[in-house]
C-alpha cells in the first residue's frame, strides 16, 4: 500500500504485518501505535519522517522493517527487537524512550536530546551507527558500532559487561564502562568516566576526570585528573601502550597497575593515604614532575614503582614514602625524607643539575651511587649499605652538621672515590674501607677507615681519621687531627700544619 501523509490518532493502530508493505510520505502519530511486525515493512519518503507524539509507540519486531527517520517526542516509545530492523536516524526528546531489544537492529544514528529521555540497548541488540548526543540516560548491554557521545551535564552512559561500543566521547556528564570500547575514550573538561576492572578500551585522552581500573589496549594521555589502578584482589589495571601524565595533571595511583610501554610524568603522581600502591613499568619511567608519597608519620601507605630504567629530569621532585625499584638517573630532586626511612633497589646516578638530600635514613642495599652533582646527607640523616660511592668531576658530597642541635649526618660505603674536580665536605661521619681522593677533601668530622690522597688530591683534615692516612698529594690540617697511621708517600708534594 502506498499513500501520502498519514495521521494516526490517540487510539489508532496502523502498520504492516505478514509480509505486507506500507509506504507513506510521512506519519504523524498523536498517541497512536505504529507496528511493523511479522516481516511487514513500513517505508517513509526520504524527506519525510515518523513523528511520534504523546504516548505513542513504534514497534518493529518479528522480522519487521521500518525505513525512515523517527522523531520521538513527549512520552513516546520506540521498540526494535526480535529480528526487527529500523533503518534511519532517531531523535528522542521529552520523556521519550528508545529500546533496541534482543536481536533488534537500528541502522542509523540516535540523538537522545532530553535529560529525561532514555536509550536502552539490550544484550544482542545492535545500533549500526552512533549515539550522536546523549543528554539523558543511555544503557548499553549490546552493541553500538560507532561513537557514543555525552553532550550535557545530565548525560549518563552505562556500558554493561556485555556491552561494546566503537568509541566514547564524554564532553559533559558521566560514563561508566564495564564492557568494551573498541576505539578512543575522549573525556572533556566537564566529563567524568569510570573504566571499571572488567573494561577494555582503546587509547584514552582525558581532559576531565577518569578512573582506569581495566585494560587499555593502546595508551593514555592525561591532561587533568586520573585515578589509575585496580583494587580487586589478584588483578590490576593494564595499559598496553604508553602513559603520559601531562604538565599540571594529577594521577592518583590505587591498587595495582601494569604499564607495558613507557610512563612519562610531567605532572604530579601520588598514591593513597591508607593503602599501598604498585606501578610496574615494562619500559622506561621518566619524570620531570613530582612524585608525592605520604609520610609514615601520617599513614603507612607506600608507593612502589618498578621500571627497567628510571630518569628524573631537572624539575622533578620525589618525596615521601616512595620505593623505586630500578636504576635511577636523577637530574631533579630526590628527598629521602620519610620518617620510616628509604631503601635503594637499584643503582643511582645523580646527573649534572641533580640534587639528592638524605634527610632521614637511606639503606643502599649494596647498590652503587655515582654523583655528578649535589649529594647531601643532612644533619640527623644517615646513608648506609652503599657498595661504591663514586664522586665524579663536578660532584659534591656534603655530610652536614647542625651546631645548634649537635646532630650530624653520616654516610657508610664499602669504598668511596673522589675524582679530580670532585669535592667532599664532611662535618659528620664518613665511613669506608677505603676513601680514595684525587679531588678536594675537607673534613672536620670523623673519617672511619683508610684514606688515600692521590697525586692530584688536595685535603684539609681535622678531628679524627680512625684508619691510615696515605698522602701522595697536597695535605694540610685544619686543626687538631688524630690518625690511626700516616704515610707521606714520595710523590707527596706538601705536608702543612695549620
Amino acid at each position: 500500500m502506498s499513500t501520502g501523509a498519514v495521521t494516526n490518532g490517540e487510539t489508532g493502530v496502523i502498520g504492516a504485518d505478514a509480509d505486507s508493505t506500507l509506504r507513506a510520505t510521512s506519519i504523524d502519530s498523536n498517541g497512536g501505535i505504529v507496528n511493523a511486525t511479522n516481516r511487514g515493512t513500513i517505508t517513509i519518503a526520504q524527506d519525510g519522517r515518523l513523528t511520534n507524539n504523546g504516548d505513542g509507540a513504534l514497534n518493529v519486531t518479528g522480522g519487521g522493517a521500518f525505513n525512515g527517520a523517527v522523531d520521538n517526542k513527549d512520552t513516546g516509545t520506540v521498540s526494535v527487537n526480535t529480528g526487527g530492523v529500523l533503518t534511519g536516524d532517531i531523535i528522542s526528546s521529552g520523556e521519550g524512550d528508545v529500546t533496541v531489544g534482543a536481536d533488534g537492529r537500528v541502522v542509523g544514528n540516535i540523538s537522545n536530546e532530553s535529560d529525561t529521555s532514555t536509550v536502552t540497548v539490550a544484550e544482542n541488540g545492535r545500533i549500526e551507527g552512533n549515539i550522536t548526543r546523549n543528554d539523558g540516560t543511555a544503557t548499553i548491554d549490546g552493541r553500538v558500532t560507532g561513537d557514543v557521545r555525552n553532550s550535557a551535564s545530565t548525560g549518563d552512559v552505562v556500558v554493561g559487561g556485555s556491552g561494546r561500543i566503537g568509541s566514547l566521547t564524554v564532553t559533559n556528564g558521566t560514563a561508566t564502562v564495564n564492557g568494551t570500547v573498541d576505539g578512543r575514550v575522549d573525556v572533556g573538561a566537564n566529563g567524568t568516566v569510570v573504566l571499571s576492572d572488567n573494561s577494555t578500551s582503546g587509547n584514552v585522552v582525558n581532559r576531565g576526570n577518569v578512573t582506569i581500573a581495566g585494560d587499555v589496549v593502546e595508551g593514555v594521555d592525561n591532561f587533568r585528573d586520573a585515578t589509575l589502578g585496580s583494587t580487586t584482589a589478584n588483578d590490576r589495571a593494564v595499559i598496553v601502550g604508553d602513559y603520559r601524565n601531562r604538565e599540571g595533571a594529577e594521577t592518583t595511583l590505587i591498587g595495582s597497575t601494569l604499564v607495558s610501554g613507557n610512563f612519562t610524568n610531567a605532572g604530579n603522581l601520588s598514591g593513597q593515604a591508607a593503602a599501598d600502591t604498585t606501578l610496574d613499568i615494562a619500559g622506561t619511567f621518566e619524570s620531570t614532575g613530582s612524585i608525592t608519597g605520604v609520610d609514615s608519620s601520617v599513614g603507612s601507605a607506600t608507593i612502589t614503582i618498578t621500571a627497567a630504567q628510571v630518569f628524573f629530569g631537572a624539575s622533578h621532585v620525589l618525596s615521601g614514602n616512595v620505593v623505586i625499584n630500578g636504576a635511577i638517573a636523577n637530574g631533579g630532586t630526590i628527598l629521602y625524607d620519610d620518617t620510616a626511612g628509604h631503601a635503594m633497589n637499584g643503582s643511582l646516578m645523580n646527573t649534572p643539575g641533580g640534587t639528592v638530600d638524605v634527610i632521614t635514613s637511606l639503606n643502599g642495599n649494596g647498590n652503587n651511587v655515582i654523583n655528578h652533582s649535589n649529594y647531601n646527607v643532612m644533619a640527623g640523616g644517615t646513608a648506609t649499605g652503599i657498595d661504591h660511592f663514586a664522586n665524579r668531576q663536578g660532584g659534591t658530597l656534603d655530610i652536614r652538621a647542625d651546631a645548634a642541635t649537635g646532630t650530624t649526618g653520616s654516610l657508610t660505603a664499602t669504598t668511596i672515590t673522589n675524582d679530580v674536580g670532585g669535592t667532599i665536605n664532611n662535618a659528620g661521619t664518613l665511613t669506608a674501607d677505603l676513601l680514595r681522593s684525587s679531588g678536594t677533601l675537607n673534613s672536620t668530622g670523623t673519617l672511619n677507615g683508610r684514606v688515600a690522597i692521590g697525586r692530584a688530591g688536595d685535603a684539609v683534615l681535622s678531628n679524627v681519621i680512625t684508619g691510615q692516612l696515605h698522602n701522595s698529594g697536597d695535605f694540610s690540617t685544619g686543626g687538631n687531627l688524630s690518625v690511626g697511621g700516616f704515610v707521606n708517600a714520595g710523590e707527596g708534594r706538601s705536608l702543612r700544619g695549620m
